[in-house]
């Protein structure tokens, strides 16, 4: 699976893990086929991007090397709106770039490895 940012999802995609709005609702699940109606709600709710399936996922290969500067600019979207200096914002900046570049592994983890 790969994180996409909202502007570059394109219908036909599919979602890799649930969604969830701002509020912790779920918007779309797992497995969800993208319509334009889908990008449509997401960008009403402030999703600024997610996971998408690809076709190596499809067919059970490991995901290719994460770029370190797209996670970077990823992390920078999901972020642009908070005070970067405070330490919490700063922590969880770093959380967010470790888990984006250990790839899908954070999705496959269970609630006992925490």
């Amino acid at each position: 699976m790969t994180y996409f940012e909202l502007d570059a999802v394109e219908p036909g995609m599919v979602v890799a893990t649930d969604v969830e709005g701002g509020s912790g609702q779920i918007l779309l699940r797992a497995g969800t086929r993208i319509d334009a109606r889908h990008i449509r709600l997401l960008a009403a709710h402030a999703v600024k991007g997610l996971e998408i399936r690809t076709a190596a996922c499809e067919a059970g290969a490991p995901d290719a090397a994460i770029d370190p500067a797209r996670v970077e600019a990823a992390v920078d979207v999901l972020f642009r709106d908070t005070d970067t200096a405070h330490p919490f914002i700063q922590a969880l900046m770093r959380v967010t770039r470790a888990r984006m570049l250990q790839g899908n592994r954070i999705h496959e983890r269970n609630d006992t490895e925490r």
